[in-house]
């Protein structure tokens, strides 16, 4: 058990990392299910796991790195079987001017292979951002308004 424990804590700290991926990489390495879950509750009493620093680090890499919005962030975090309460704190804590500045940065990306208004807005829902946040930063940028766009409504009837 003290080898899988120097493994299972070198993999943490190379890493943020959830009990989930601990869990998953101890039982690959055929460690006893009891074994695991002992040498897990150890690393967080030792700090080398924490649900909070976790969601952080995963919500500010999707979201910087990746284009990924709070839902997608959201629902990712779920998977992993992380605490709602910590999930909701990460992501109230994400600054709404870099997020509303990323999904600009992103939009306008994207909008230089796909004009269509609608094609951009689906694009951005796929990426895990909210409807209004989408249809804020579209009427709030120049960038978007093209005489096209301002002729044909951007957005259709009903879709709110």
């Amino acid at each position: 058990m003290k080898e899988m424990l120097s493994r299972a804590a070198a993999y943490c700290a190379s890493a943020e990392r959830c009990r989930q991926d601990v869990m998953e990489k101890l039982l690959k390495w055929d460690c006893p299910e009891d074994d695991a879950t002992e040498i897990i509750d150890f690393l967080y009493r030792e700090n080398y796991l924490s649900d909070e620093r976790y969601c952080r680090a995963f919500a500010n890499d999707k979201l910087n790195f990746q284009g990924w919005g709070k839902k997608k962030i959201q629902a990712m975090l779920q998977l992993k079987h992380l605490p709602r309460n910590i999930i909701s704190a990460t992501l109230q804590d994400i600054d709404e001017q870099h997020y509303r500045q990323r999904l600009s940065d992103i939009l306008k990306a994207k909008k230089k292979t796909t004009p269509d208004m609608q094609k951009l807005i689906r694009f951005a829902l796929s990426r895990g951002f909210d409807y209004e946040d989408i249809k804020s930063v579209l009427l709030d940028s120049h960038s978007f308004h093209t005489s096209s766009s301002i002729d044909a409504p951007m957005f259709g009837d009903g879709v709110e």
